[in-house]
């Protein structure tokens, strides 16, 4: 019964966090809280940063905007320093350098 109700509580917890990304107004808002939401939640620690194994497509559907936005906000973000996207062993993943950022 307790891990019952830890996964439940765990499932609340991220469909809270989904409604406050979806919740942003601007675009850049939602793209970085997805962005820390999933380094948190999926992302792998590497010496590159953090790895967070999704393509633009499915973070763009996460995050409510459509995919050409999406990549216009990591392109800003990749210039800034704080996340860079590439290939990774035949799929996109996207390496956020510092996710409070």
């Amino acid at each position: 019964m307790p891990t019952l109700l830890g996964a439940i509580a765990r499932r609340c917890d991220d469909a809270w966090t989904q409604m406050e990304v979806l919740g942003c107004t601007h675009v850049k808002d939602k793209v970085r809280s997805g962005l820390l939401w999933l380094s948190g939640r999926i992302g792998v620690e590497t010496h590159e940063g953090v790895r967070i194994d999704v393509s633009q497509t499915q973070l763009a559907r996460m995050v409510g905007c459509a995919r050409e936005t999406l990549s216009r906000e990591v392109s800003e973000l990749s210039a800034s320093a704080q996340s860079t996207l590439r290939q990774s062993n035949g799929r996109k993943s996207l390496f956020v350098i510092d996710p409070r950022v």
